[in-house]
């Protein structure tokens, strides 16, 4: 399922007070992000020897295709007032909830 769908999907299953959470991969599409990934790889490798993780569990992964940019505008399109940032491990946190916009639409209403 695309990013958009998805998200579009999420939204309309929602309780009136419910909140999505992602956590999720995205692609490095810009030199930025490639940086930021760069940036990641002792980090995590010491967070991952730390925590003595083990490097495959089993779960099946599918490579990201949209770029944190791309992520931001389409979040910002199905989901007003998303809140996204990045992590370490190249991923990023996705945040909204419709109590908060519901809110927000009645006090600009």
């Amino acid at each position: 399922m695309d990013l958009r769908t998805a998200l579009t999907k999420a939204r309309a299953l929602l309780a009136p007070t419910g909140e999505i959470a992602v956590v999720g991969l995205s692609a490095n599409a810009t030199a930025r992000e490639w940086l930021w990934s760069a940036g990641c790889v002792a980090p995590s490798w010491v967070g991952s020897r730390l925590h003595r993780e083990t490097p495959d569990i089993g779960v099946v992964l599918a490579d990201p295709h949209e770029g944190l940019g791309e992520i931001r505008r389409v979040a910002h399109d199905v989901l007003p007032g998303a809140r996204l940032r990045r992590g370490l491990y190249f991923r990023y946190l996705l945040r909204w909830s419709k109590a908060e916009l519901q809110v927000e639409q009645r006090q600009l209403g």
